[in-house]
């Protein structure tokens, strides 16, 4: 809908694209949305940018900024989804990170990374980039844009958010 934003255009993509190979299932993994498809370049290639969801958990923030780029580029963004239950989760920015890095991982199986997170995301990506390079990963580039600073006294007094902790 973000490139074909009238029905017209929607039939028309709808009729005329289809993806590269293998490219139809990964972009239906959980939570994965391909913003843009680079121009004769396969997937698995590290000519893939990584953009990490905002604050409202959606990709559809990058879609000017990915048509800006360069065509030698796929974009692909991570949106969360983490909340599509109802039951509480626990959760942190580790165990997040931590699934993003390897849905990177299944799109690009090889390294450089690049990877782009805004607001929650930005903090997300830091973390992100941390595990890839605790793996020995390289990072080509990295970038971070109005990301929360960690407030370490807040944290403090939290305690676990578990349907356990709710019940008492």
């Amino acid at each position: 809908l973000f490139k074909s934003p009238t029905i017209e255009k929607v039939a028309h993509s709808l009729v005329t694209e289809t993806p590269a190979a293998g490219e139809e299932e990964r972009s239906k993994g959980p939570g994965l949305v391909l913003l843009k498809r680079a121009v004769n370049l396969e997937p698995d290639t590290d000519r893939n940018i990584f953009f990490i969801h905002e604050g409202y958990g959606e990709v559809g923030g990058y879609n000017e900024f990915c048509s800006a780029l360069p065509d030698r580029y796929n974009c692909w963004g991570i949106r969360a989804y983490w909340a599509e239950g109802v039951a509480p989760t626990e959760l942190s920015i580790r165990k997040i990170a931590g699934d993003y890095a390897e849905r990177i991982k299944a799109i690009q199986p090889r390294e450089p990374y690049q990877i782009i997170g805004w607001c929650i995301g930005g903090t997300l990506a830091f973390e992100i980039v941390n595990i890839l390079e605790q793996e020995g990963k390289t990072i080509r580039f990295f970038a971070m844009m109005d990301a929360p600073p960690p407030k370490p006294s807040r944290a403090a007094g939290v305690k676990n958010f578990s349907l356990a902790t709710e019940l008492k």
